[in-house]
């Protein structure tokens, strides 16, 4: 009954985890960067981005952060040097939140937020069983001792996503209105039943995001994670661009993390199963 509630037997999706949100963020890594190193034009456009907000040298900086994103999405695909690559994404990322993103609401933050806590989640797990650093025994490259921070790392990686998920919904439970405009909106790209699938899709986004911050049943958080925004990405973000359907996507890729990872030591799962799931003690990459 227990193993059923907590779902224990995903621990064996751990690795397979880890390389699903490397793939997933080093391929949008490369794929964002690649239009700005390779086009002139593109990279002027980031250049005056860069001074508008205020960075100091920004013919310096902009084509820096856009070549270190693109080398940290190729590190973070073949799971070379993963733990590096984590603490520059995250490095990145905080910069950007800082002179950029602090004034924007955050749902407008998540984009850069998600790539942040991803950068912290590598930089303490590293790449798992199936990255090239699994090959690698020298400590510097391996920095093996950030592995202490792994359930630290998941406790950020659940605190910032179920904070996300309860703001994203909290405008519909609290409001008749917004949650008739979010009904019209799912009536709109063809969900059937609409009047049904939104409250559904609204409280069991809640639902999620308060298991998350309290880290009680979190595997089964993750499963329905994954399938509301699988769901959300093939009825209305797919297809624009990768960049419109990155915050989605890696909504998928974080409920896979938290189905086979489990919520880590500092969570209720933990003081339940009165065992360790995710394997802080072992190292994995």
């Amino acid at each position: 009954m227990r193993d059923w509630l907590f779902l224990t037997s995903w621990a064996r999706f751990s690795d397979a985890s880890l390389l699903a949100l490397r793939l997933l963020t080093g391929s949008f890594l490369v794929w964002e960067m690649w239009f700005n190193i390779s086009n002139a034009e593109t990279m002027t456009l980031v250049v005056g981005y860069f001074r508008d907000n205020g960075f100091a040298y920004p013919e310096f900086f902009a084509p820096l952060s856009a070549w270190a994103q693109f080398l940290i999405g190729i590190a973070l695909i073949l799971g070379f040097a993963t733990r590096w690559a984590g603490l520059l994404l995250a490095f990145n990322f905080i910069v950007g939140m800082v002179m950029v993103h602090l004034g924007d609401t955050l749902q407008e933050q998540w984009p850069a937020l998600a790539l942040l806590f991803a950068g912290l989640l590598f930089a303490a797990f590293g790449g798992g069983r199936y990255a090239l650093d699994r090959r690698l025994s020298h400590p510097l490259v391996a920095l093996s001792r950030l592995a202490t921070f792994k359930s630290a790392a998941l406790l950020a990686l659940r605190w910032v996503t179920g904070i996300f998920l309860i703001h994203g919904v909290w405008d519909n439970i609290v409001s008749t209105e917004r949650m008739t405009e979010f009904t019209t909106f799912l009536a709109a790209h063809n969900f059937p039943i609409p009047t049904l699938m939104a409250p559904l899709s609204v409280y069991a986004q809640f639902a999620i995001g308060v298991a998350l911050l309290l880290g009680i049943v979190t595997r089964w958080a993750g499963l329905v994670l994954i399938v509301n925004f699988v769901v959300a990405v093939a009825m209305v973000n797919w297809g624009p661009s990768f960049r419109l359907m990155w915050p989605a996507l890696v909504l998928v890729a974080f409920g896979f993390l938290f189905a086979a990872k489990g919520g880590g030591r500092y969570a209720l799962d933990h003081w339940l199963t009165g065992r360790n799931d995710d394997r802080d003690s072992v190292e994995t990459a």
